[in-house]
């Protein structure tokens, strides 16, 4: 067993330890950006759609839809939450910047505790950034997206997060 696992570990029978804290989950979810924030993504997003709650013993998760009638492109927000310190090494994982099949992912940095930038084959593009015990991504399916051309929307979002 590696040192680090030992102390946190020990840490967890004897009180809060390793950087872990429980989050709460956010409400409206699609009123943390507004349209016009999406629309300098992909012109013509006229609607945003909160998606039903993916929850689970060990986060929770919330999203909402951008699309606009006779618009190709769908941007995507997600706001996750840990609720145990499984859940927090999930955010943990999804930004280590490990390579995933037909994905390519670049660590970036300056944005949260850690963030990636991930394009899938060209056909969907996001930024995720995990700052504490919270995990915030903006994508967008067909259409493009830099990191740089995200990284306001995410910035944005984690500065209204606790």
């Amino acid at each position: 067993m590696e040192r680090a696992t030992v102390l946190c570990t020990a840490a967890l029978l004897l009180g809060p330890g390793c950087g872990y804290q429980k989050t709460a989950a956010v409400s409206n979810v699609c009123g943390l950006l507004s349209l016009s924030d999406v629309q300098a993504l992909a012109p013509g997003l006229t609607t945003s759609t909160e998606q039903p709650p993916e929850d689970s013993p060990d986060l929770w998760r919330r999203t909402c839809q951008f699309s606009g009638a006779g618009v190709a492109a769908v941007v995507g927000l997600g706001v996750s939450g840990a609720l145990t310190s499984q859940g927090d090494q999930q955010l943990a994982d999804d930004v280590s910047g490990a390579p995933l099949p037909g994905v390519q992912v670049t660590v970036v940095s300056g944005l949260g505790d850690r963030a990636v930038y991930t394009n899938y084959r060209g056909e969907a593009e996001g930024l995720t950034a995990k700052q504490g015990g919270y995990e915030v991504g903006v994508g967008i399916i067909r259409g493009s997206a830099s990191s740089s051309q995200l990284d306001p929307l995410v910035r944005s979002v984690l500065g209204k997060l606790p």
